[in-house]
């Protein structure tokens, strides 16, 4: 590497030498030379010689998991399975993420994931995001990188780390095209289409990609409840809940970049999402004092989000010192509109009806800006930065009931109910390469949080204001010539509560179970600390430890005597894990790969809540294995398998389940189409079964979803993919890929 203007130094030890430098193949100057002491060259004279280069063509394979100093990446552009799926099907296949509770994505035993896409945060509630990810699609992903110990410059929000997940870029002049189209079959079935656009020119880069989806769907839930009074006496309930869900949902993510100079380029990224889903359900419930139920539930679910970005990159100098400048602005609007009958019946006689509906309208606004430095000198380099960010939320609950041929609202149940929040930060982090063989990297961030709920209805406030220090710290060990690389990293995290969380209003599901948040809901903090090997530039073993404090979660209530459970959310003790996670990609012959992944720890939660005192303990255990057949060059074909033991999440204890899928690709059309075909939970084996004990109550719950999908894909590009790049400086296209990644 040289300065900039050509100077560049050796260090050397004594002996005789042979100076070259080449181009292109072509020797453009060679020298012996003696080295003794310390000792100038000079110049090097270079001559212009004509090159002519002709089509270069590399035919390769990505290996489907890698391991860098930070994190994992999965490449799932080669995968049978996951073409013509979505975002959120390559999250869960993932190494080390699978799925808990309610579709909440999990790491190594630690929920509270952030997403980002091309390293910029999305800020969406929990449901919101698994929405949005179901609606992306994986056509259009390079690859899922798995962050479980972030550095100091990412948010400290997300106590399990971050998900990256990186789009195709467009790595030539010219421009491109796509489009996708894909054909579910389950018990109901979904069309997905999407569409995509590429334009790179020397100054410009522009891409986009959009997706229109109808999906049907159903959740089915079985569920039992059971309390017991102090005297012995027990109730017992048995209920069915079916939901028939319709989505139609529309996605486009955007990005827009414009070179400036050599030095500076500014650009704006964004992305669109609205969903519109009507979800009738009907719920049977039977008790064991001979009274029963019937509820009818008109449920209506409408989501949109926009986020936009404008930012400005700018190279201080030749030397690789960067200046970023980002700006950030999202809204989102949720309505929930419900419309509940009730009819009641005793020994199988009908007793009574009951009419009542809830309207629920959410909207939020996120502002945000931050400053970017990176400084690398000879030895070090040094990142640093700030950023404020605000959350302005409102929401508005409106209860009734009809009562004497009319709607009366219901003054207890409706509220309304706004929660702001800001956060300043700021953060520094050093790197080094001590030596060929070591790497350091430590950082630190703090972060100060100014919050306030306001409930109009009950005209209180509740404010909470914290100042906290999240360290980073990475160390790299590659001996030289050596087979192997180890990686020590230790993170300190915090997981806030989502908003939703957060607001008190109240939601019934049948006349036995609601929803409530909780203003009162503090942040949990993580303290993580992994080491990891790479053998061979392979296999990938990993031990790691984590521990939780100020634990939060779901969980159900009875609502004092009666017989109506609530789900809430609180702080409800502490937890940690203990685990390993391995690697194997076996080559069984030059047609047949293996992919093995295999995740095993202890989990520990130590809870208390009111009466409730509970120790729980558990050995979990994940393995995923996937098959790859390279028919040809053409064709090829995937089967995959996937095992996950018992679990624990809080007072929810998680029966274990397993799947199986397989997929067949084809190329077509001289690689421009390519058609695929995949069968999802081939043995319908993929389900939710829940448990939770209670001193007085047991409930447990059986969900499951519309899994089994047999699928069929086809898509297709246009434009001149195949156009070649004729300019001799490719670190100019690099360079602006990078810098729209950043």
């Amino acid at each position: 590497m040289t300065d900039s203007v050509g100077r560049f130094s050796l260090t050397l030890k004594g002996g005789t030498y042979k100076l070259k430098s080449s181009r292109f193949n072509t020797i453009l100057f060679e020298k012996n030379i003696q080295v003794s002491n310390n000792m100038d060259i000079g110049a090097i004279p270079i001559h212009n010689i004509n090159i002519e280069i002709g089509e270069v063509v590399l035919n390769g394979t990505k290996k489907l998991i890698e391991r860098k100093i930070d994190r994992l990446v999965f490449n799932i552009e080669n995968s049978p399975l996951l073409s013509g799926g979505t975002a959120f099907d390559a999250i869960k296949n993932a190494p080390g993420v699978y799925l808990g509770n309610g579709e909440s994505i999990n790491i190594m035993g630690k929920s509270g994931v952030k997403v980002m896409i091309d390293d910029k945060m999305l800020q969406m509630s929990s449901d919101e995001l698994i929405s949005f990810m179901k609606s992306m699609g994986a056509d259009n992903i390079k690859s899922i990188e798995v962050i479980t110990n972030p550095s100091a410059k990412y948010d400290a929000q997300g106590n399990a780390g971050i998900i990256n997940i990186v789009t195709k870029k467009g790595k030539q002049k010219g421009w491109n095209a796509n489009a996708g189209l894909t054909y579910y079959q389950g018990t109901y079935n979904r069309i997905i289409g999407n569409t995509g656009l590429n334009i790179k020119t020397k100054r410009i880069d522009f891409t986009s990609n959009y997706t229109l989806g109808d999906v049907r769907s159903f959740e089915k839930i079985e569920q039992t409840n059971n309390f017991r009074s102090l005297g012995g006496d027990r109730v017992d309930f048995s209920s069915l809940n079916y939901e028939k869900r319709k989505e139609v949902y529309h996605s486009f993510l955007g990005q827009f970049d414009f070179k400036l100079n050599e030095s500076s380029n500014i650009g704006i990224s964004g992305n669109i999402y609205s969903n519109k889903s009507p979800r009738p359900s009907d719920n049977k419930t039977f008790s064991s004092d001979n009274t029963s139920f019937i509820s009818l539930n008109d449920h209506q679910l409408k989501l949109s989000n926009y986020t936009m970005d404008l930012y400005f990159n700018h190279k201080l100098d030749t030397l690789g010192k960067t200046m970023n400048i980002n700006a950030s602005l999202s809204t989102f609007t949720t309505g929930n509109d419900q419309n509940l009958t009730n009819d009641f019946f005793i020994s199988g006689n009908f007793s009574n009806q009951e009419r009542l509906r809830s309207f629920f309208d959410n909207r939020a606004k996120i502002y945000s800006g931050n400053l970017d430095f990176k400084l690398p000198y000879k030895k070090i380099t040094i990142e640093t930065g700030a950023k404020i960010a605000h959350t302005s939320i409102t929401n508005d609950f409106l209860f009734q009931n009809f009562q004497n041929n009319q709607w009366m609202n219901n003054a207890l149940l409706s509220n309304q109910f706004d929660y702001k929040e800001t956060n300043t930060s700021g953060y520094f982090s050093l790197s080094s390469k001590i030596s060929d063989e070591l790497t350091f990297q430590a950082g630190l961030r703090g972060e100060y949080t100014q919050t306030k709920g306001i409930s109009l209805t009950s005209n209180t406030e509740t404010e909470y204001n914290y100042f906290q220090l999240f360290p980073t710290a990475y160390v790299q060990y590659s001996p030289e010539k050596k087979k192997y690389t180890f990686n020590l990293s230790y993170s300190r995290r915090i997981n806030r509560p989502t908003f939703e969380y957060l607001n008190p209003f109240i939601s019934y599901q049948s006349p036995l179970f609601s929803n409530t948040g909780n203003p009162l809901l503090c942040p949990s903090f993580t303290n993580s600390l992994e080491l990891s090997t790479t053998l061979n530039n392979r296999y990938i073993f990993t031990v790691f430890g984590n521990s939780t404090s100020k634990y939060f979660s779901e969980l159900p209530l009875r609502v004092g005597d009666s017989n109506e459970t609530r789900y809430t959310f609180d702080n409800i003790g502490k937890n940690y894990n203990l685990g390993f996670q391995t690697i194997v990609p076996v080559k069984v012959v030059s047609w047949w790969e293996i992919s093995n992944t295999f995740l095993m720890m202890y989990q520990n939660y130590n809870l208390s809540y009111q009466n409730i005192q509970q120790n729980l303990n558990n050995y979990f255990f994940l393995l995923n294995t996937s098959n790859t057949f390279k028919i040809n060059n053409d064709i090829s074909l995937e089967l995959s398998g996937r095992y996950r033991s018992s679990s624990l999440q809080g007072f929810y204890q998680i029966g274990n389940y397993f799947d199986m899928s397989g997929a067949v690709n084809i190329k077509l059309f001289q690689d421009k189409g390519t058609l695929s075909f995949s069968a999802h939970d081939l043995f319908y084996t993929n389900r939710a079964v829940v448990n939770i004990h209670y001193p007085n109550q047991d409930l447990s719950f059986t969900r499951y979803n519309d899994t089994r999908l047999f699928k069929l894909s086809f898509r297709y590009k246009f434009g001149n993919t195949g156009l070649k790049n004729k300019e001799k400086k490719q670190s100019g296209s690099i360079d602006e890929q990078n810098r729209a990644r950043k």
